[in-house]
């Protein structure tokens, strides 16, 4: 099982969408920030359309944050 995830890869896909994005990687130049991969790939890729892109940052932000929400607290101490 281990194996198929690490080949699906859309892990990694929304990783590194994330990354650049907080990056301050537009959308639109998205495309341009690949590695080559040939015209004939490039022609039937969706996963590097501008919306694409952006759902994936959305997934991904929304996944940090629920994190973020969710984190075991109680062994922070509060300063004020």
């Amino acid at each position: 099982m281990e194996t198929f995830t690490a080949a699906n890869g859309s892990d990694l896909l929304g990783q590194v969408t994330m990354e650049r994005m907080l990056a301050g990687l537009a959308t639109r130049r998205y495309r341009s920030a690949n590695e080559p991969v040939g015209s004939e790939v490039e022609k039937v890729s969706s996963s590097m359309s501008k919306s694409s892109v952006s759902r994936r940052f959305v997934t991904g932000t929304r996944k940090a944050l629920d994190q973020l929400l969710h984190r075991y607290l109680s062994g922070w101490r509060r300063r004020c």
